[in-house]
């Protein structure tokens, strides 16, 4: 580990090129005073051989401002007490040394030796006008007094106090011009990280959205073609065929909404509502299904087309899982509420697996699993997409196992919308039935 840099080190580092200037101009303008002074020099009560080595005094003095930024409390006594010796050695030269002295405490010390320097200033300039004016009783001597200490320490605290002032003021603003950085900063972040999720969900929902489009078709699909091509009979391998080709249709147009949506924001609704549930359990029913619909809801027309949809992808997504992975059970459908009262319920109920069931469509169309056999653990996506399809509306969906097969059921919330807002209506309430054996374990993919 480093070592700690230590205080002369740190002085040193500190010391500027105005710094070195002032090191080499005071003793040239202490010579310069002298010289001009010659024999008029100040009296001094030293001996001449004493006063002879002022020079080297002087430059001691100025020597020590090398230290006044990095360490001014070892400057200023080196500093002012060459000043004292150089006014005793009869060299008015001292004076610049207490100006410096003075301008570099206020200047470069803290903040409460700055304040008291000035403090101390004025105390000093006060006191020796009146110390003069008490021992001379000459008003011109002390006026003088308190002139020559005034130019000497009152003019350099004040000016050093300036530019202290000065310095503390574009400090605050460089560091209040570096906060609003830092905070434009700090927003440039938030607004990217908040366009990543923004751009996470909404793939993760388009994902979700091809899910239940494609995936629920393709099933159906799957399983009707395997009914007909096991069928041998060509009315029901017709019929299949036509709901197939219907399923198909549907499929490539609500693909089609999606390249829309994703290549120029144009948004429609998904395909999909209550009064479509007929059409979708007739397609069932053709590959073999044996599903019973219970639709007691009322008010349809008021419902808004998005609770519609979850309805439809709802029941389409556990009746192709019920198919997949419990063969020959029977799959029961109802559907209850209304706007009357602010609530839809769907519940989705099939029994367990039909031992030996040997329906054309209860094969796994993706796993290839035998007809009347469990199609094994699925992924879980095709629950999750719905739930988030139910919370998204309000609402909350639950699946799991239910007398030995399995249930889903889903509560959303009804606002009525106002009459014709809905592009297609459900049908009214009434049973729909379909007798034949197909697999049904519903919603567990």
């Amino acid at each position: 580990m480093d070592s700690p840099p230590s205080p002369l080190g740190t002085a040193w580092r500190a010391i500027r090129r105005e710094d070195l200037l002032l090191v080499v101009g005071y003793p040239a303008l202490m010579w310069l005073l002298a010289t001009v002074n010659g024999a008029d020099a100040g009296w001094s009560p030293w001996p001449a051989a004493v006063v002879a080595w002022w020079p080297a005094v002087g430059i001691a003095g100025s020597l020590a401002l090398l230290l006044r930024r990095g360490a001014p409390f070892v400057m200023a006594p080196v500093s002012a007490a060459a000043g004292v010796v150089l006014l005793l050695m009869g060299q008015g030269a001292g004076f610049l040394l207490f100006w410096e002295t003075v301008f570099s405490l206020v200047l470069f010390a803290g903040d409460r030796a700055s304040r008291a320097t000035e403090i101390a200033a004025l105390a000093a300039t006060g006191l020796a006008a009146v110390a003069v004016l008490a021992a001379t009783s000459d008003l011109r001597q002390a006026v003088m007094t308190a002139l020559l200490l005034g130019l000497s320490l009152l003019l350099p605290a004040e000016w050093a106090s300036n530019l202290r002032k000065a310095r503390n003021l574009a400090a605050a603003e460089a560091s209040r011009a570096g906060a609003v950085e830092e905070a434009a900063r700090q927003r440039a972040t938030i607004a990217a990280g908040r366009h990543e999720l923004a751009l996470a969900t909404e793939r993760q929902r388009m994902a979700h959205e091809l899910h239940d489009v494609l995936s629920a078709r393709l099933s159906a699909i799957a399983l009707q073609t395997g009914a007909a091509l096991r069928s041998g009979t060509p009315e029901l391998s017709a019929e299949v065929l036509a709901h197939v080709r219907a399923e198909s249709v549907a499929g490539l147009g609500e693909l089609a909404s999606m390249i829309r949506l994703l290549n120029a924001g144009e948004a429609r609704e998904s395909a999909g509502s209550i009064g479509d549930l007929e059409s979708l359990v007739a397609a069932h029913a053709a590959a073999g299904a044996r599903v019973s619909v219970s639709n007691t809801v009322s008010g349809t027309e008021a419902i808004p087309l998005q609770v519609q949809t979850a309805v439809y992808r709802i029941v389409a997504e556990a009746l192709v899982n019920a198919l997949r992975h419990a063969p020959g059970s029977a799959i029961d459908v109802r559907l209850a509420g209304g706007p009357g009262e602010g609530l839809l319920r769907v519940l989705v109920d099939n029994g367990p697996a039909a031992a030996g069931g040997t329906s054309a469509g209860s094969g796994d169309p993706a796993t290839g699993a035998s007809p009347g056999s469990a199609a094994g653990p699925g992924t879980m996506t095709g629950l999750t997409s719905l739930r988030l399809r139910a919370e998204q509306l309000g609402g909350t969906l639950e699946a799991g196992e239910h007398d030995g097969g399995w249930r889903v059921a889903a509560r959303l919330p009804v606002a009525a919308t106002p009459e014709g807002t809905v592009a297609r209506t459900g049908a009214g309430p009434g049973p729909v039935a379909a007798a034949g054996p197909v697999p049904g374990h519903g919603g567990r993919r």
